[in-house]
């Protein structure tokens, strides 16, 4: 599977694609290079945990669950995979 280009996105997706740059530098810019690389591991445990269970990623796109559930439900599978390690 190849990642699509920006051009490929469609408006909202692009906007959306901004948007979490925008915060991305925000959190990354002010870190030291240390916490910049342990910050990019956690973000790569979530992407793992994310593409390695589809039901999990059902239950995070479900508009019947509230943030605070979502939040909790990812939290706990993290929680789950780094005891696993």
């Amino acid at each position: 599977m190849t990642n699509p280009s920006v051009s490929d996105l469609g408006g909202s997706s692009r906007q959306s694609l901004a948007s979490a740059r925008k915060a991305l530098d925000a959190i990354v810019g002010g870190l030291s290079a240390g916490d910049a690389a342990a910050f990019a591991g956690e973000l790569f445990a979530v992407v793992k945990t994310l593409d390695s269970s589809t039901p999990l990623r059902r239950a995070l796109t479900d508009n019947s669950r509230d943030a605070h559930d979502k939040a909790a439900l990812l939290l706990n599978s993290l929680q789950r995979t780094s005891h696993r390690a």
